[in-house]
């Protein structure tokens, strides 16, 4: 059974003593994996700095920070849908597992890895810098690679490790979790754009300096939107996630790490449920304008998704808004405005 709380903030759940011995370290879950050497020595300026508390510290506001991101964008990106990514859901209840939840686990680890690898470009951090890596490298004709690349490798295997170590057993939840996990942390390194500075006699731009960086997260949001209205629907056959419904078509199974997988049937989020904690759609707003054109397509059909589809009327409801107008400077030194009065149609799902 889904359980009644589907969202959580990451940071919530790391919210503990890190340093006491009934629960994990970042530190231990950093430093473990043939790997993080590497990744400590190529990508910080102190290959030790993984073991001390204060950077400890600031990758979980690094965490923090990115699931704050992660769920400002899920409520974007579902304002209009029937299931809106409310704040009491929680992705990481082990026993969630629709297309909801796979949304929800690949924006978080999306978010986690924008912050952090933009957090290593900024120059401010200690445990983090720019990817250098190809700097003075011809990149093709008429530029070279220089400037500071936004280090995507770097933010990558720090999400991957982070989450890993919040993922428990091996089953088929925490199978579904880890390839969420994957998706959003691709969806953030496929999504990337090349920055060039031009140089030459008089700016003639004969020869560029190009610099990588990571899109901005509204683009990453919409990516990952349209990868959950892709999302596969799978079971757990040996050990692994596979599509079909019968252990005779395991052989077919395999299917892209970049698609989000859910074992789960979405409820009916049109009406109450509290054993699910589902609010439903009655008293929901939608919008209704005559100018189509500056509509989204989830704002020119919510009445139509939250209303008549789960058999609520659409109801309207004039309002009153008042706003200062008519604002004049007067002599000396005030502003003086007046008060003035638009009507406002609001519509909202009744029965």
């Amino acid at each position: 059974m889904i359980r009644s709380y589907l969202w959580i903030s990451l940071f919530t759940v790391c919210s503990f003593n890190i340093y006491t011995s009934k629960s994990w370290s970042l530190n231990e879950i950093l430093i473990t994996g043939p790997k993080v050497g590497l990744a400590a020595t190529n990508y910080t300026r102190n290959p030790d700095l993984f073991t001390r508390h204060p950077v400890e510290a600031k990758i979980l506001e690094s965490v923090r920070k990115g699931t704050l991101k992660a769920q400002e964008e899920c409520q974007h990106q579902f304002k209009w849908e029937r299931w809106n990514c409310p704040a009491d859901t929680a992705p990481f209840d082990q026993d969630f597992a629709t297309r909801e939840a796979a949304f929800v686990q690949s924006i978080n680890a999306a978010g986690i890895m924008h912050v952090v690898t933009q957090q290593c470009s900024s120059g401010q951090e200690t445990f983090c810098t720019c990817d250098n890596s190809r700097n003075g490298q011809p990149g093709g004709y008429n530029w070279k690679w220089g400037g500071c690349s936004d280090n995507i490798k770097f933010g990558d295997e720090l999400t991957y490790k982070f989450l890993k170590g919040l993922t428990s057993g091996k089953n088929e939840n925490a199978a579904m979790q880890l390839q969420n996990y994957g998706a959003g942390r691709q969806a953030v390194a496929r999504n990337t754009k090349m920055v060039c500075k031009c140089h030459g006699l008089s700016g003639d731009c004969s020869i560029r300096t190009c610099w990588q960086q990571v899109a901005t997260f509204r683009e990453i949001g919409q990516f990952l939107k349209q990868r959950y209205k892709k999302a596969k629907f799978v079971n757990y056959f040996d050990g692994q996630l596979r599509q079909g419904n019968d252990a005779r078509t395991r052989e077919l199974a395999i299917f892209s790490k970049k698609q989000l997988a859910f074992l789960q049937k979405s409820p009916n989020y049109c009406r109450e449920d509290h054993v699910l904690n589902i609010k439903g759609t009655k008293g929901r707003q939608c919008i209704r304008s005559k100018n189509k054109n500056a509509m989204t397509t989830s704002e020119r059909k919510s009445c139509r998704t939250l209303c008549k589809s789960c058999g609520y009327k659409v109801k309207k409801v004039t309002v009153d808004v008042s706003n200062t107008c008519n604002c004049k400077f007067r002599w000396c030194c005030k502003v003086k405005c007046d008060k003035c009065f638009t009507r406002e149609n609001n519509y909202y799902c009744v029965r």
